[in-house]
């Protein structure tokens, strides 16, 4: 079976303000939602300064982007690969002074990691990044008055405010189709999409795909078999996304990345779960069905998604929240599969006119 398929865009495919980032002499600050080419433009402003013998430091928050970063940049460039890190392991285990360091999902760090000058910036005094307070998920990074929480993360403003970078807006959309971001939108409209967004995206195509189960978790199960086994080929990537890692309570199985790596044993998948790998090493290996969950999959990308229990998005847990079912959907780029116990739209009629809707 196959890996992750790596389709790594050329330089070449960069817009203008990408471009103009990438070129930028001075530290830059990039801010774009989903799908806009902040991870992309990063990369590519790293692996550019490695080829010119600049001593560069990518990080990024997740292991799973870092796993995804630096195999990227191995098909450009060996040292490149060689200096991606997340942040919390380069900052324990690798850390030394850099000309650059360029920190991807900056969002993800408390606030007093990017002030104390004896954390980051001890190590260069260029500090570039990129952020988006739409994809904010880490557990408490949100007050109940709806704040952000600076002990738990770094809101863009706040970076702004320590670094006074030259700020780049990416507001054109390279992942989804135009049919993934209308639902986005629909469903989530505390996630601000601008119509730019919607307008760039290269694609319409087909509309996201509710299957209602009527709390029949055989006949999900099953499904979710059938889309796998007739989408698997070698470079399709598939994510199969859950919104916890571990069970919260007796019952909860199928809200975990666990359950379905279990249903899906008979396929060559991939798992990963932040809570029991990183202590032995953090992600070795993704295939291209990976299952994880939605904390762990920010800044990846698939073909295809799936999405169980969709309607939990509409119960309150204390270790997720809307944006985590957000990042969750954004990952899609062409097809978008979400199951639900319930017909959501009975609620909420909107989405009716932004997805197919199938009774299983």
């Amino acid at each position: 079976m196959a890996d992750y398929y790596f389709n790594f865009p050329p330089i070449t495919s960069l817009t203008l303000p990408q471009r103009a980032a990438l070129n930028e002499p001075n530290p830059i600050a990039l801010s774009g939602g989903p799908g806009t080419g902040k991870s992309f433009v990063s990369l590519w402003r790293h692996i550019s300064k490695q080829n010119q013998n600049i001593n560069t430091q990518l990080l990024t928050f997740t292991t799973s982007l870092a796993y995804y970063l630096k195999a990227s940049s191995a098909t450009q460039n060996a040292n490149a690969s060689n200096c991606v890190d997340s942040t919390k392991n380069w900052c324990l285990n690798n850390a030394q002074n850099r000309t650059e360091i360029i920190v991807d999902e900056a969002q993800d760090m408390p606030l007093s990691f990017y002030e104390d000058n004896n954390q980051l910036q001890r190590y260069s005094t260029q500090i570039s990044y990129g952020a988006d307070d739409k994809q904010i998920l880490k557990s408490g990074a949100i007050n109940t008055n709806g704040t952000y929480n600076l002990n738990v993360c770094a809101p863009e403003r706040e970076l702004q405010r320590v670094f006074n970078n030259r700020r780049f807006v990416l507001d054109r959309n390279f992942r989804n189709t135009q049919s993934i971001l209308l639902f986005a939108k629909t469903v989530f409209p505390q996630a601000p999409i601008s119509q730019n967004e919607i307008d760039s995206c290269r694609e319409i195509g087909d509309k996201p795909l509710l299957y209602v189960t009527n709390n029949n978790l055989q006949k999900q199960n099953q499904t979710i078999i059938d889309i796998v086994r007739q989408l698997n080929v070698d470079e399709h990537n598939i994510g199969i996304l859950t919104p916890l890692a571990n069970v919260p309570w007796a019952g909860g199985d199928a809200l975990t990345a666990s359950y379905y790596f279990n249903l899906l044993h008979n396929f060559d998948c991939s798992f990963y779960d932040h809570t029991l790998h990183d202590a032995n090493g953090g992600l070795r290996a993704m295939k291209n069905i990976h299952i994880t969950p939605f904390k762990s999959a920010k800044g990846l990308e698939f073909d295809t998604v799936i999405i169980p229990c969709f309607d939990a998005f509409l119960q309150s847990f204390r270790v997720i929240s809307w944006r985590d079912f957000f990042v969750g959907v954004t990952r899609a780029k062409s097809n978008l599969f979400l199951f639900s116990n319930n017909d959501i739209t009975i609620n909420n009629p909107l989405l009716n006119s932004v997805i197919d809707k199938q009774i299983i």
